[in-house]
C-alpha cells in the first residue's frame, strides 16, 4: 500500500523526470536525434535539410563563376541588301586604298586612293560640295515619289516648286528672306 510519504517521494521523482526531459526536447518525448550545432539543438530532419540547402547554394554559386560567359556573334544576316546599299558599298570600297594596311595607317588607307573627279577644282570646294551636285538634279524627283507616298510630302514639294519657279510670274521673295 502507498503511503502518502511514498507518494510524494514518487511525485516528486516523475516531476524531476519531466523537467529533465522538458530541458532536452522542450516539453515531449521523442526518439530523435538531437544535434547541437553551433550552439542551435537541431533535429535529424532539420539537421538534413540544412546541409542540403547549403549543398544547393554552394553548387548554383560554383556554376555561376565556372559557366562560360556568352559571347555576342556577328550578325550572320548582311545588312545590306538593297541596290541602293551596294553602290553606296562600292563606291566607298572603290576608293580606298587596298594596298596599304589599315592598322599601320588608317587615314592613308582611306585618302590616298581618292583623287578629284575632273572639274572639281573649277566648280567645288570640298567632297560635300561633289555630293550635292550629285544629289540635287534628282531632288524634284525625289520630292514627287515621296509626296505619292506620304501626304506629308506635299509641302516640301510646294516650297520646292516655288523656289525653282519662275519668278517673272509671281515676283520674288527674296525680301522676305
Amino acid at each position: 500500500m502507498l503511503t502518502m510519504e511514498s507518494f510524494c517521494l514518487e511525485a516528486a521523482k516523475s516531476r524531476s523526470v519531466a523537467r529533465y526531459y522538458e530541458h532536452l526536447g522542450q516539453g515531449r518525448r521523442s526518439s530523435e536525434v538531437v544535434y547541437n550545432v553551433a550552439g542551435m539543438r537541431l533535429t535529424q530532419f532539420r539537421a538534413i535539410l540544412t546541409v542540403s540547402v547549403m549543398a544547393v547554394i554552394v553548387m548554383a554559386v560554383v556554376i555561376v563563376v565556372l559557366m562560360p560567359q556568352r559571347k555576342e556573334t556577328v550578325p550572320t544576316e548582311p545588312y545590306c541588301e538593297t541596290e541602293d546599299c551596294f553602290q553606296h558599298s562600292y563606291r566607298l570600297l572603290a576608293k580606298l586604298n587596298h594596298s596599304l594596311d589599315p592598322c599601320e595607317d588608317f587615314s592613308a588607307y582611306v585618302c590616298s586612293a581618292w583623287s578629284p573627279p575632273q572639274g572639281y577644282l573649277e566648280h567645288s570646294n570640298s567632297a560635300m560640295d561633289d555630293v550635292r551636285k550629285l544629289w540635287f538634279p534628282a531632288f524634284s524627283d525625289m520630292l514627287s515619289l515621296g509626296s505619292n507616298t506620304i501626304r506629308v510630302g506635299l509641302k516640301p514639294l510646294a516650297m520646292y516648286s516655288s523656289c525653282m519657279a519662275d519668278h517673272s510670274v509671281y515676283g520674288s521673295n527674296v525680301k522676305i528672306f
